[in-house]
């Protein structure tokens, strides 16, 4: 699971379902982060944004990207520069 936006979703939405047991394992994800689902049904979270190396008997890896608000940017730097801020963070995020 991914946080949404939090105009959306509340922060920590999603500690909720960190804490629910089931027969699958979930991964709540709230950065930007990858992870590889194993052979066993669990999850491996890299420890940064992506793996070095994806890990051994990975079954599915999975990019987190959560959203970010243009608003957001706007508010850390100059309003007029937002919109190329933006452009300038998911390029980066694509080739990477």
């Amino acid at each position: 699971m991914l946080q949404g936006a939090f105009s959306h979703e509340p922060q920590a939405t999603l500690n909720l379902f960190r804490r629910l047991g089931g027969r699958l394992p979930v991964h709540a994800a709230d950065c930007l982060q990858q992870v590889a689902l194993l052979p066993g049904g669990g999850w491996q979270a890299s420890d940064s944004w992506r793996f070095d190396a994806v890990p051994a008997g990975t079954r599915a890896l999975i990019s987190c990207v959560p959203v970010v608000a243009k608003a957001v940017i706007a508010a850390a730097i100059a309003a007029t520069e937002a919109p190329r801020a933006f452009g300038a963070m998911t390029r980066c995020l694509q080739t990477k």
